[in-house]
Order: structure tokens, then sequence, then C-alpha cells
């Protein structure tokens, strides 16, 4: 009876060890899942304060863009102001002379060589006239040209950090990819482990139990000849 208590009582023992075991691996398995989420957590958090500080920049840069193009107008307008004026400069000059002559001629009475004189003025101040617009065409297509230009480049240059945001952001999403995967694969790997111990534990319980059942068996002879002892079962 004491050697079955004992028995009895080890086989006790040995089960609430397999519990403990078991207790502990569930704590590690649970504490490997809080590790993975806090993880992730984080890595979200980056990723958005990224994408925050790239929008940030774009927006800087178009007000940049923006400020630039109303300077640009600006100075077009100056330009085409300053321009007017000289031209109603020359003009005005010039139709001084024109009256000035004018009166010396009379004053001269040489009708031929005034109208001689007007007609050249009149050439003079067409011609004037035809290059200064001429140059004014000249100036603003310039101004034009730089103006294309200059969105040209602006445009290009957004495209380029567009292009660096798509890169970062696939690059990120790629690198969550691979961490989730090698945490699957460590998870499983535990599990593998895990169920080869648990197998491994029940084989010597399952060996144990046996050689005590057969220990009981014999041993429960009396010694003499007749059959209500161990030997006719054996």
């Amino acid at each position: 009876m004491a050697t079955t208590m004992l028995i009895l009582m080890m086989m006790m023992m040995m089960m609430m060890m397999m519990m403990m075991m078991m207790m502990m691996m569930m704590m590690m398995m649970m504490m490997m899942m809080m590790m993975m989420m806090m993880m992730m957590m984080m890595m979200m958090m980056m990723m958005m304060m990224m994408m925050m500080m790239m929008m940030m920049m774009m927006m800087m840069m178009m007000m940049m863009m923006m400020m630039m193009m109303m300077m640009m107008m600006m100075m077009m307008m100056m330009m085409m102001m300053m321009m007017m004026m000289m031209m109603m400069m020359m003009m005005m000059m010039m139709m001084m002379m024109m009256m000035m002559m004018m009166m010396m001629m009379m004053m001269m009475m040489m009708m031929m060589m005034m109208m001689m004189m007007m007609m050249m003025m009149m050439m003079m101040m067409m011609m004037m006239m035809m290059m200064m617009m001429m140059m004014m065409m000249m100036m603003m297509m310039m101004m034009m040209m730089m103006m294309m230009m200059m969105m040209m480049m602006m445009m290009m240059m957004m495209m380029m950090m567009m292009m660096m945001m798509m890169m970062m952001m696939m690059m990120m999403m790629m690198m969550m990819m691979m961490m989730m995967m090698m945490m699957m694969m460590m998870m499983m790997m535990m599990m593998m482990m895990m169920m080869m111990m648990m197998m491994m534990m029940m084989m010597m319980m399952m060996m144990k139990m046996m050689v005590t059942m057969m220990m009981m068996i014999t041993m429960t002879g009396d010694g003499d000849d007749d059959d209500e002892g161990g030997q006719f079962l054996l």
C-alpha cells in the first residue's frame, strides 16, 4: 500500500511539474505577443511622422513657388510701365522737335524744305516706334520664356519629391513585412519545440507507469501454489 501511495505521489508531482511548465510556456508566448504588438505600434507611429514631415515640405515648396511667381509678375509689370513711360517721353520730344522745325520753316518760308523735313521726321518717328515695339516684344518673349523655364523646373522638383516619397513608403512596407514573417517563423519554431517536449514527457510517464504496473502485478503473490496470487496472472 505504501509503495502504491508513493508511486501515486510521484505521479502527482510529475503532473504538477508538467502543469507548471505549461503555464510558464503560456506566459512566455503572451510576452512575445505583447512585444510584437509594441513593435508594430512603434513602426506605425514612425511612418505617420514621416508622412507628416513630407507633407509639410511639399507645402513649403508650393508656397515658395507662388511667391516666386508673384515676384516675377510684379517685375514684368514694372518693366512694362517703364517702357511705356519712355515711349511717351520720346513721343513728346519728337512732337516738340517737329513743332520747332515747323516754326522755323514757316519763318524761312521754304515750303519744299519743310515738307521734306516733315516727311523725314515722320519716317524717323515711325522707325523709332517700330524699333521700340520690337524691343518690347523681345523683352516680353524673354520674360515668358524665363517663366516657363521656372515652372518646368519646379514641376520637375515636385515630381522628384513625390517619387522619393513613394520609394520610402515602399521600403517601409517591405521592412514591416519582413519583420512580421520573422516573428511568425519564431513562433512556429517555439510551438514545435514545445510539442516535442510534451511528447517526450508523455512517453517517459507512460514508461514509468508500465514499469510500476508490472511491479505491482508481480509482487501480489503470497508464496504458496494455489491460484489466487500473481503467478496465475503472470
